[in-house]
């Protein structure tokens, strides 16, 4: 029986391509050391070592499903590329490497080595039906909490690429706790997660370019948007990066958070607090959102840490209500649908 994810997917009624999305996900992004796979520093694994693995026989996990299982990923979670033998400049494996940075000097600058650029490569199995694994290599795109280097698997985002938006989506069960913390954190992953578009199709407020729908970076179903100020982060050294599959990551400032001060507005995108904004980092909380059904009885709420209440109008004083007090909304490493 197959462990962790993949046997409660098939107790639940999981269908075979759901189980080897998450076991993949959740091999590629959290677990490769605990079933002792050999992670490169930009977080492949060599494809003859995963199938070969005792999680993925079990799985009964072969080559041209694992094919099937990239391309079909509507999310692109995944990448496969091909490294002919003689290619040179490999990366080294992640148990070589001490510290995952994108300025760690021990990290070659070789465009050969920087495999973010490298295509991907789906193997002509009607020509080459055997093709030899030792030669591919899998990881996920983004979403790890394994320390991979930040050079070798995103591409740094600044002033030359900005993205038009930088969204992050959440629910209001974390929303108290967001704002009351001072920002957003990474939840025990490498980055924080956005979104370089919004849930549904839409049109930008200022300058009326179409921002299709996102496939990746937030959940279809997300309640609350948090518009990320990118440039000033930038301009204040946050690192920002973009993922094969367009996700906008940052690691934010001290221990992991993006404070509120790179927030420009909280959004109602749900329609459960009937729409508009929440949140401005000028005027602090303006509208009260709903209950979660997680209240404390007798806590009440100052404005959040973080805000600036008190500027503008003044709204910034009003209180959350009580029903929004939270319990505990840490967010588990096995959730892997982003």
């Amino acid at each position: 029986m197959i462990t962790g994810k993949v046997s409660r997917g098939a107790r639940s009624g999981m269908d075979r391509d759901e189980q080897i999305s998450r076991a993949l996900s959740r091999t590629l992004r959290h677990s490769a050391r605990e079933e002792k796979l050999n992670m490169r520093a930009d977080g492949y694994i060599n494809v003859a070592e995963l199938l070969n693995s005792r999680k993925y026989q079990q799985l009964g996990l072969d080559f041209p499903t694992l094919c099937q299982a990239v391309q079909k990923n509507a999310k692109k979670r995944f990448k496969l590329i091909h490294e002919a033998p003689e290619q040179s400049a490999t990366p080294p494996l992640l148990s070589d490497v001490s510290v995952s940075t994108s300025e760690d000097p021990s990290i070659s600058t070789d465009p050969h080595v920087r495999s973010s650029n490298v295509e991907e490569f789906i193997p002509d199995f009607d020509n080459d039906p055997n093709p030899d694994l030792r030669h591919y290599f899998i990881r996920a795109t983004q979403g790890h909490s394994i320390p991979v280097q930040e050079a070798l698997l995103l591409q740094p985002i600044d002033k030359t690429n900005l993205p038009s938006i930088c969204v992050h989506g959440t629910y209001y069960s974390a929303l108290t706790q967001i704002l009351e913390s001072g920002g957003l954190r990474n939840m025990g992953r490498t980055h924080i997660h956005c979104a370089a578009g919004l849930p549904k199709a839409s049109v930008h407020p200022e300058t009326g370019e179409e921002i299709p729908a996102v496939l990746s970076g937030m959940r279809f179903n997300a309640e609350v948007l948090f518009y990320i100020d990118i440039q000033k982060g930038i301009r204040d050294g946050v690192g920002f990066w973009k993922s094969d599959n367009d996700v906008i990551l940052t690691n934010g400032k001290e221990g992991g958070m993006l404070s509120m001060d790179y927030v420009l507005r909280v959004e109602d995108c749900g329609g459960r607090a009937g729409g508009g904004d929440l949140w401005t980092r000028d005027e602090g909380v303006i509208k009260e959102w709903p209950s979660t059904g997680k209240a404390k009885k007798g806590k009440s709420h100052s404005t959040p840490r973080g805000s600036r209440g008190g500027r503008g109008k003044g709204k910034g004083r009003r209180s959350v209500p009580v029903g929004d007090e939270l319990g505990d909304v840490s967010t588990t490493l096995e959730d892997t649908r982003i």
